[in-house]
């Protein structure tokens, strides 16, 4: 009787702790060594967790931080090894849903910016991992937008995991080519693809960096 009694609580627990990890995705991100998840966020206009650049030096990471990941990376002075190695692990957050509360820092249109979390449908982990790594391709307040477009449909599909998966398989491929061509005449990785961000058509090339 005992013996059962055990058997049925050790297969609530796995089912459970099959149900948690389904729902909120353990990082397999343990073997990151430059990027990390800031931790839950409840409150209602800043629910969620983002992506944080692993510094000691700063006091604070959590979610009211507004340092854009490009310059912190940029004062830690990394080495072009070490933004390839940032690279990919933003690659690392594909599949990862949780509601993402990542501020950036976005022209309006009066000329002026602001820091804000993107008003934008379905902004997760995910994306921002996406559009986190597109900025680091580029310099100043560029005019792209976190939501990715279908350029057949003009839909937007940050809500749609399939696509998602194959927009994470081009910034794959476009990595490892651009990790044997030494990162030379940098392109945006949707260039040429079915999809692209929001304000890709906005002279988004004036922005983009020549090597890392």
């Amino acid at each position: 009787m005992k013996i059962i009694i055990c058997l049925g609580v050790n297969l609530f627990l796995f089912f459970s702790c099959a149900n948690l990890v389904k729902k909120y995705p353990i990082e397999n991100i343990t073997k990151n060594r430059f990027l990390r998840k800031t931790p839950l966020v409840t409150t209602p206009k800043i629910y969620g967790q983002h992506i944080s650049v692993i510094d000691s030096t700063l006091a604070n990471d959590g979610y009211e931080l507004r340092i854009d990941d490009r310059d912190i990376i940029a004062g830690l002075n990394f080495s072009k090894q070490t933004k390839i190695l940032i690279l990919e692990e933003y690659l690392n957050y594909e599949n990862d849903t949780v509601k993402s509360n990542k501020y950036y820092y976005f022209r309006l249109k009066s000329y002026q910016g602001d820091w804000s979390i993107p008003k934008v449908s379905n902004f997760t982990i995910e994306i921002e991992a996406l559009f986190s790594f597109t900025r680091m391709l580029t310099r100043g307040i560029t005019p792209l937008v976190p939501t990715l477009i279908d350029r057949n449909t003009g839909k937007q599909i940050n809500g749609d995991q399939k696509k998602v998966r194959k927009v994470f398989k081009i910034y794959k491929d476009w990595l490892a080519r651009n990790k044997k061509q030494d990162f030379k005449d940098i392109t945006l990785p949707l260039d040429g693809s079915p999809y692209c961000w929001l304000g890709e058509d906005k002279n988004i090339k004036s922005y983009l960096i020549e090597s890392l």
